[in-house]
Formats: structure tokens, C-alpha cells, sequence
């Protein structure tokens, strides 16, 4: 099913084409405008305008495509791109990113998303206030209000990976705060998966800006260049993400190595101090019937007191060292 999210007639005036023959009357007219939402497994419901909309075979299939990577061509006065949008995680879920597909003609564009995990609900609101300054009504200018609005969901999402990285570094920095390996990989992971995502779609918008491409004019080239500098700025954040994740992993791991040190030199401390109290006991425990202290009033009481005396001694000899 599709969804007509926008739509001006040749007076450039909003229309609601509210059945099949309306919305073919505006297509027909190269002088409207119309913004077309569909969803992506149901491309087949574009069928009775394909006459008016020209949608390659290529470009169909690499827009039914989950994991298609971000490119852009033209096949016969249609602009075919794919971008990715980002989706805020959920309570337990992970940030992952969907595709979403253009199809720009002279008077139109079709979008092919996942309709139920993302929302362009504000961009018709946004490209009504903009246009009505600029006067440009065009099918690239509508391309350049839905990409704005898409990119500009990706700063609160690479703010909220920052937050993670930094509550995950106090909690490494505080010893009494346990951090999993686990979730800093978990964290790498999708810092990862949000640049592989990401980083194609600064040669898209380079494409729009450096190629020649009619739909774009030299106007609204300079607004995607305004996009383009967003995009390489979320890049540049995550490239530091990762950079900062990998520290807090490394640092982490050192850490760990270090409280382990801790850990074997106390217990070889707690050993050494035992095996001297073992050693003691040990002599005198041989029950050999010549020995001079087995007959002694005091030779039990002198056994304990040279334990807890070689003890004592040792304990302050490793706390000088700083053992313990």
C-alpha cells in the first residue's frame, strides 16, 4: 500500500489526491510535486503508475535488498539512491540501521523503507515552512528535506553511544564497579556497525553534489553540502568512539591484569608467611624421642611464640616492600 505524504499541484498550491485517477492526473502534470511512501516488500503497489514513475528493474531489486550497501545511479532521467537511516534502540536492543530507497523523477520521489520502524512524520511539516522561503519546489530539493531530516536523527543516537562510553569509562575507572568485557565489545560492535552503515553515505551525497545530475540544481546543491559536512562530522565522532572504546577495552584489560597481579602477590605473601608456621611445626612434629625442647616446660609456648614472631616479622617485611 502507499502513501502519499506530499503533493503539490502546478499552482504549487497542497493537493490531496484522495484516488488512483487523482493522484495519475498530478503525476501527469510535470509541474507538480508529489512525495510518494511505500513500504519496501511492497513495491508491487507502484504497478498502476509505472507508466508515470520509471522504476529500473535494477533499481527495484537493489531496494528490496535488506543489506543493500548506499549508492546512487540514474537510469533514464530517474535518480536512484539508498541511505541508511538509524533507529533508537528500545529497552535491551541495539542500535541498528535500515535502509531506506529514493526514487527521483522530475516531479516526484518515492520512498521504500521499512515503514513500521521509522517515522518521516515531521519532514512534510518541515518542507512546507522551508519551501515558502526558498520557492523551490523541486523533486531535489524534496530529496535534500528528506535526506536533512534523516541525518539530522543521526546526532541524538551518536550522543547516546558518547554517553555509553562515557558511563562505561567511569565505571572501568572505579574499582569498585565491575565492567564486563562483554559489554565493551558489545559497544565496539555497534559503533562499528553504525560507521559501516554510515560511511557509504558520504559518497552518495558527494555524488549528488560533484556529479551532474539534472534533478539537483546549483541552488540546492549548496544545501546538500550542508548535509555532506553533518555526515562527515557524525563520521568523525564515531571514528573517536571507536577510538575511545578501544581504550577503555585496552585499559580494562590492564586492569584486570593488574588486580590479578594483586591477587597472586597477596596470596604468595599469605604462602610464604604459612610455610615458615608449616616449617616450625614440621620440626616438631617429627616425634623423634631425642629432642631437646620435647621435654621443655616452655618449648610449646616457644613454638607458637617463634610462629607468630617469624609471621609478624615477614608481614612487616613484605609491607615495607609494599607487597602488601
Amino acid at each position: 500500500m502507499i502513501s502519499v505524504r506530499l503533493c503539490f499541484d502546478a499552482q504549487g498550491k497542497p493537493a490531496d489526491p484522495d484516488s488512483e485517477e487523482a493522484l495519475r492526473e498530478i503525476l501527469t502534470d510535470p509541474q507538480t510535486l508529489t512525495w510518494i511512501d511505500v513500504d519496501r516488500d511492497d513495491l508491487e503497489s507502484l504497478g498502476p503508475y509505472e507508466d508515470l514513475i520509471h522504476l529500473h528493474p535494477l533499481a527495484i531489486e537493489d531496494a528490496s535488498s535488506e543489506h543493500q550497501r548506499p549508492i546512487v545511479s540514474r537510469y533514464d532521467g530517474t535518480v536512484f539512491l539508498v541511505l541508511y537511516e538509524l533507529v533508537r534502540p528500545e529497552r535491551d536492543e541495539y542500535i541498528r540501521g535500515f535502509p531506506i530507497s529514493f526514487f527521483v523523477g522530475k516531479n516526484y520521489v518515492v520512498t521504500a523503507r521499512d515503514v513500521e520502524r521509522s517515522t518521516l512524520d515531521d519532514v512534510a511539516q518541515r518542507w512546507q515552512a522551508f519551501t515558502q522561503q526558498v520557492q523551490n519546489r523541486s523533486s531535489g530539493f524534496l530529496l535534500y528535506a528528506i535526506i536533512d531530516s534523516i541525518v539530522d536523527d543521526y546526532f541524538p543516537i551518536v550522543d547516546l553511544l558518547g554517553d555509553r562510553i562515557e558511563d562505561i569509562e567511569s565505571d572501568v575507572l572505579e574499582a569498585d564497579r565491575m565492567v564486563s568485557q562483554r559489554d565493551i565489545h558489545q559497544l565496539r560492535k555497534e559503533l562499528f556497525e553504525v560507521r559501516r552503515v554510515l560511511a557509504p553515505g558520504r559518497e552518495v551525497l558527494n555524488e549528488l553534489i560533484r556529479r551532474d545530475t539534472p534533478l539537483v540544481d546549483e541552488q540546492t546543491i549548496n544545501y546538500f553540502h550542508d548535509v555532506y559536512d553533518h555526515v562527515l562530522r557524525v563520521l568523525d565522532w564515531l571514528d573517536a568512539y571507536r577510538e575511545m572504546a578501544g581504550t577503555i577495552f585496552e585499559m580494562q584489560m590492564a586492569m584486570s591484569s593488574h588486580q590479578l597481579d594483586q591477587t597472586v602477590r597477596t596470596l604468595t605473601v599469605a604462602s610464604i608467611m604459612l610455610m615458615v608456621s608449616s616449617l616450625i611445626a614440621g620440626i616438631y612434629g617429627m616425634n623423634f624421642h631425642r629432642m631437646p625442647e620435647l621435654g621443655w616446660t616452655f618449648g610449646y609456648p616457644l613454638a607458637l611464640g617463634l610462629m607468630l614472631l617469624c609471621t609478624a616479622l615477614l608481614y612487616l617485611y613484605f609491607r615495607r616492600r609494599r607487597w602488601l
